[in-house]
């Protein structure tokens, strides 16, 4: 996969080449010829890869250099030649090609290994195949072949399975759940009886599997071509002939034009189905940045209970130096304070089982590893399942308690960005995962907070997460508007992103629901249910399909889950209100704030 280096290059091209492990550093190199139109200078150019080589030594890994250097390595008595030897010899690094790799018999394209690594082996050049000036250059690394990853996985067949009898049986032994009054209780009957049913049909079988890259555009196209095509290399590789040769040029290109037109067939169409979501998540797949890697060395638990430590302290941390700033969470020191609004919100309307059945159908059919049940099978069979999935949601919202057992999540480690060092837990984030139960519930105490803050118009105007009709477009397009207003009115703008590092993990819950009752009018059962909601939560980190040790979640919402994004907004109220103070203007997606103001250039 390739990496970006963070160099900008004016007398030559690069890439970064590595593998998912990134010990091994690739630096692929093409400098274009000297000529009138491009006006490039060797001096330059030998100035810039000297700096280049220089920058690219931070780099984490070891380093291979090669590519098409077009520099004649085999002319040294040359004055340019002898200062780019120089270079490669002053930063310990050698030239592993020894005979010419083009038909003039020069030598310009070079392998570069640092002296002390010794990566490189049996350098070797050859005719290429599909170039008539340029050879191929052939060289083994000194590494022994990485093992490919591995994964743990638990899952049940049901392939074999009457799966009508298994839900006659599931729904009458779940009848006793109706007469329970208790929401905890109802969980863990549900959860009990659910696995105890499942167990008896298709027990759960743990699988040691291989993680093996797959294309989705392949084709059966392309393996017959690519089976051809070995049996053409062997023929020619046997006979040495200039026919076999020729057929087997021809058959290359006749592979490579099928995987050209199934690659761009599979992304057009992708790319041109309508959805956003699947839209960025195909750029993000051509840009390389969907690949999640993780640490070498270290996997399953030892690696998991690290991140979840990791992830902990940096919160813990961040936390401490909030505390240690005086006043933190008193809008008082800054002149505010939270205003009580005329209006209450202190129960919930019961969720009938139209309703509950709509949430279920509509939701992705992912489902987590607490899940008793999979989400599609919950789905498939949702008109026999819904009267007890129901009962669970208006017991916790009529009583004001949040089931315990749906307080836990399920962390994975997502690497911010595809540059960063992956040996470094600070460079991850952790993406939640929370059970589907949980999703339910919260999506019928969002519906109806959403009702109310809409009917009683509590919404942030300036706030376009989690609302509808609203998205990073609308915010987007508000603050370009204003600021090309002020251009074209003469005014010069400032403009100032914030970014709250760690913003949904280090909120207070005391502060949270002191917030909500105060500023947005929740009382009694709706505040109890906020407060049990927040509280008592715990996390573990998955790695390769095993957790690591619990972790206690003491600020905080989860990320993963459908009601907390949206009280997260509620909690930075004060922020907008004390930009609006000062007459400044503003917009918020989420916890990224866009702050700006227009001035008259002319006034000094």
């Amino acid at each position: 996969m390739s990496i970006s280096s963070g160099i900008v290059t004016t007398t030559f091209e690069h890439i970064v080449v590595t593998d998912q492990s990134r010990s091994i550093l690739f630096i692929v190199i093409y400098r274009p010829p000297p000529s009138k139109v491009n006006k490039l200078k060797l001096s330059d150019y030998l100035v810039e890869i000297d700096n280049f080589i220089g920058e690219t030594a931070q780099l984490p890994g070891k380093h291979i250099y090669l590519g098409d250097f077009n520099i004649h390595m085999n002319e040294p008595t040359k004055s340019h030649v002898a200062k780019f030897i120089n270079i490669l010899s002053c930063n310990n690094l050698q030239n592993y090609v020894t005979g010419p790799t083009h038909k003039s018999g020069n030598q310009l394209d070079l392998v570069i290994g640092n002296v002390d690594d010794n990566l490189v082996m049996n350098c070797k050049t050859h005719q290429n195949l599909m170039s008539d000036d340029h050879y191929s250059v052939f060289f083994k690394l000194n590494r022994k072949k990485p093992d490919m990853p591995r994964t743990y996985t638990s899952c049940r067949d049901f392939r074999t399975v009457d799966i009508d009898q298994l839900m006659m049986d599931l729904t009458t032994e779940l009848a006793s759940l109706m007469s329970i009054m208790n929401v905890d209780e109802q969980v863990q009957f549900y959860d009990a009886t659910v696995c105890d049913v499942l167990d008896r049909y298709c027990p759960i079988q743990s699988r040691n599997r291989t993680i093996r890259p797959r294309v989705p555009w392949y084709n059966d196209d392309i393996h017959l071509a690519r089976r051809v095509k070995r049996r053409l290399e062997r023929r020619w590789r046997k006979s040495k002939l200039d026919t076999d040769r020729e057929a087997y040029v021809v058959q290359l290109g006749v592979l490579s034009e099928l995987i050209h037109s199934a690659k761009a067939s599979y992304f057009t169409d992708k790319l041109s189905s309508g959805n956003v979501k699947d839209t960025f998540k195909t750029i993000n797949t051509l840009l390389n940045t969907t690949r999640n890697n993780l640490p070498v060395g270290e996997s399953g638990k030892p690696l998991g209970d690290k991140f979840a430590l990791s992830f902990k302290g940096k919160i813990v941390n961040i936390r401490n130096e909030l505390d240690a700033t005086s006043g933190i969470g008193d809008l008082t020191a800054f002149g505010f304070h939270d205003v009580p609004v005329n209006c209450e919100l202190s129960s919930f309307a019961s969720a009938d089982h139209d309703e509950i059945s709509e949430i279920i159908v509509r939701a992705p059919n992912k489902t987590c590893s607490l899940d008793s049940m999979p989400t599609w099978l919950l789905k498939t069979y949702v008109h026999d399942m819904v009267q007890f999935v129901s009962h669970i949601v208006n017991t916790s919202i009529s009583t004001g308690v949040f089931p315990d057992s749906l307080r836990r999540a399920i962390f994975t480690p997502i690497l911010k960005k595809s540059n960063l060092d992956q040996n470094n837990l600070s460079n991850y984030r952790p993406v939640s995962n929370i059970p589907f139960l949980s999703k339910v519930i919260e999506k019928v105490v969002s519906r109806r907070l959403d009702s109310y803050i809409m009917e009683n118009s509590l919404e942030q105007p300036f706030q376009s997460a989690y609302r509808g009709n609203h998205s990073t477009e609308t915010a987007i397009l508000r603050v370009k508007n204003d600021i090309m207003h002020e251009i074209d009115n003469n005014r010069a703008v400032y403009l100032v992103l914030l970014d709250l590092s760690a913003a949904f993990d280090t909120i207070d819950h005391d502060l949270l629901t002191s917030r909500l009752a105060t500023s947005y009018g929740l009382r009694g059962l709706v505040l109890n249910w906020f407060d049990s909601y927040l509280k008592n939560r715990t996390n573990r980190v998955s790695i390769s399909g095993t957790l690591s040790d619990e972790q206690s979640v003491d600020f905080g919402v989860p990320q993963g889950s459908v009601v907390g994004p949206l009280i997260f907004t509620f909690y930075t109220k004060p922020v907008a209100d004390i930009i609006t103070h000062h007459h400044l203007r503003y917009h918020v997606y989420a916890d990224d704030t866009q702050l700006y103001t227009a001035f008259d250039p002319s006034v000094p």
